[in-house]
């Protein structure tokens, strides 16, 4: 019988074997949205600039006899008054998905944030990614907002979910971002993250809707109501 074992550790503390083998799972877990024509970073990121883009993170990865078949990575961002749990990448074995480590490895995740005191969590797929998008939305997080970046070739759809689970965000708000974010994201750049010209003319009226529907929402003294 196979024995499963949850870790948490700092990417710092992976040996050089455990950042191959957490890559090697990673292109392996992201091979689906290659084969679909998404030009993800993690579908043929290098060691070398994986290990860059994950440093600073916390892995929370589930193993079965010692072999790495499942994982989260992210950190804990602190603004002003606000902490959040910004979620990196998160990656199964193709071989093991439909047996619930996706929700067990992102319960191991959720714990540790709530421990550290964080507000939300928050992480993002691209538009055109269904499987992720279904995956996230079964664990609790909700459509936020958009983005657009370069060396992609898609628009980016943001989720966070508020902690503790079972929190949910108020609609009215929740869709005021949606609706801000996409026209902000789509008017001033396309699915590659070029600046669209005709974006430039239109930042100063957008950037005064958005203060006004931000006034309406949460008031002048800039408090969720």
């Amino acid at each position: 019988m196979s024995v499963l074992e949850e870790k948490i550790c700092a990417t710092s503390d992976l040996t050089t074997t455990e950042w191959s083998e957490v890559l090697e799972l990673t292109h392996a877990a992201f091979a689906e949205h290659l084969h679909n024509g998404l030009n993800m970073l993690p579908c043929t990121v290098s060691l070398e600039h994986f290990k860059e883009w994950m440093k600073d993170c916390q892995i929370f990865q589930i193993r079965e006899d010692g072999v790495l078949i499942a994982y989260k990575a992210g950190y804990v961002v602190r603004r002003a008054s606000r902490v959040y749990f910004q979620v990196r990448l998160t990656s199964v074995s193709p071989r093991k998905r439909k047996m619930g480590l996706g929700g067990k490895v992102h319960a191991l995740l959720e714990e540790w944030a709530i421990f550290q005191g964080c507000e939300f969590l928050q992480t993002d797929t691209s538009c055109d990614a269904k499987s992720s998008q279904a995956y996230h939305h079964s664990c609790g997080f909700e459509d936020w907002g958009y983005a657009s970046w370069g060396n992609t070739n898609y628009y980016t759809l943001i989720l966070r979910k508020l902690l503790p689970s079972g929190r949910r965000y108020n609609p009215a708000v929740r869709y005021a971002s949606l609706i801000c974010s996409y026209l902000s994201c789509h008017m001033m750049y396309d699915r590659f993250g070029q600046e669209r010209i005709v974006g430039k003319l239109v930042l100063i009226p957008y950037r005064c809707l958005k203060k006004l529907v931000k006034r309406i929402l949460w008031g002048s003294s800039g408090k969720r109501r």
